[in-house]
């Protein structure tokens, strides 16, 4: 009888450590406990240098005059040049044109260039805004066939760091990652002054 309480006793505390008990907390003088942060949650991300660029860009649009900290040779990313320039965009329902100041990083521009040599550049361009958009960023798609060619773009934005500007003609979202095939192959990043 002896043996089978003890089975039993051993039975209890195998089910109790798999469900999640176990033996009493350790006491004052053997290993110390080892403690998990209070929240895991306020840890810093680690984002990668691209993604690290986009937040130094989006910052820098509060510069006065915008984006003036960046240096002459800022990079998004090796191959992808950047500097202060215009965007002409349509807005609202009528689809008004309307230029915007900002700052465009250049990933292709080659007019009169195939669809399919720029797709592999595209796909690039969309794992960059799928990674940082893991960064509380917020990401919409979206692919306009108004014009006679296409225009994909990925928007993105992050109501804190990065408000939708109010336009009269309705909300542009500043960052956008745009392929547009009007006339070529253009993919660039495109973030707007506020």
């Amino acid at each position: 009888m002896r043996l089978i309480c003890s089975g039993a006793g051993l039975l209890a505390l195998a089910f109790a450590a798999a469900c999640g008990g176990g033996p009493a907390p350790e006491t004052a003088g053997q290993a110390p406990a080892i403690t998990a942060p209070a929240d895991a949650a306020e840890a810093p991300l680690q984002l990668s240098p691209v993604c690290q660029n986009l937040e130094r860009l989006v910052a820098a649009r509060g510069d006065s005059p915008a984006f003036a900290s960046l240096p002459d040779d800022f990079a998004f990313r090796d191959g992808v040049a950047c500097a202060a320039a215009d965007q002409t965009i349509k807005a609202g329902a009528d689809q008004t044109p309307i230029t915007l100041s900002g700052y465009t990083c250049v990933f292709r521009n080659e007019p009169g260039g195939a669809e399919d040599a720029a797709w592999p550049v595209w796909q690039a361009v969309l794992a960059n805004a799928s990674e940082c958009g893991a960064n509380r960023w917020t990401m919409m798609t979206d692919t306009d066939t108004s014009g006679s060619a296409r225009t994909r773009r990925v928007l993105l934005y992050r109501e804190a760091d990065a408000p939708q500007l109010l336009l009269q003609e309705g909300p542009v979202e500043p960052v956008r990652f745009e392929w547009s095939q009007d006339g070529g192959q253009t993919i660039l990043l495109f973030v707007a002054a506020p």
